[in-house]
């Protein structure tokens, strides 16, 4: 299956537009028969600036525990999208990531605080 549409919510706020690519996987040493999964999640992200930029928005959060909402398709939690929501403690955004003519990406990685809940529709 290709996936064309992630949905990376962040506190509420959407992120699809500005991730290059986003990564969601249970921590080594957990075996999937253990309850409350931990995860790590890896985005990389357009660092953008301004009211809606990502700069602002996240460096906003840095040190708070916030809610992450990760799936492979915009819609409702079915067999095929399964939709993770779990909270994590947002880190510090880079300032500035620079190269000539190009636009700055960072890699944000965070790992979900009290395992996460991943629906898979009914």
């Amino acid at each position: 299956m290709r996936i064309r549409n992630i949905s990376l919510s962040i506190g509420g706020d959407e992120y699809k537009c500005r991730a290059r690519s986003v990564e969601l996987r249970p921590i080594e040493g957990v075996t999937l028969c253990t309850d409350d999964l931990d995860y790590e999640l890896t985005a990389e992200l357009e660092l953008t600036y301004g009211a809606t930029g990502t700069y602002n928005q996240l460096s906003a959060l840095a040190g708070t525990l916030v809610e992450f909402i990760v799936s492979p398709l915009d819609g409702v939690a079915a067999a095929t999208n399964p939709v993770a929501t779990f909270d994590a403690y947002m880190p510090a955004i880079p300032i500035m990531v620079a190269a000539p003519n190009e636009v700055g990406t960072f890699e944000l990685v965070v790992q979900s605080e009290g395992g996460a809940a991943v629906n898979l529709g009914a």
